[in-house]
């Protein structure tokens, strides 16, 4: 049985990639695709920590 940490860095990186495809293929001349891929990995980046404290409080 795979730990619910390891699910969750499987997870995130398919969430992010889906919102980038469709923003470029909706519009290539949209000019805030690095800001909005920035503000993106950073809250994924705050997602990721606190699931991970909350799996290390959690006893299997």
């Amino acid at each position: 049985m795979v730990p619910f940490s390891k699910k969750v860095v499987i997870v995130i990186p398919n969430m992010w990639e889906l919102p980038q495809i469709t923003i470029l293929r909706t519009n290539f001349k949209i000019v805030g695709t690095h800001t909005f891929r920035k503000f993106f990995l950073v809250f994924l980046h705050r997602t990721y920590v606190i699931v991970c404290k909350t799996c290390l409080s959690i006893k299997y």
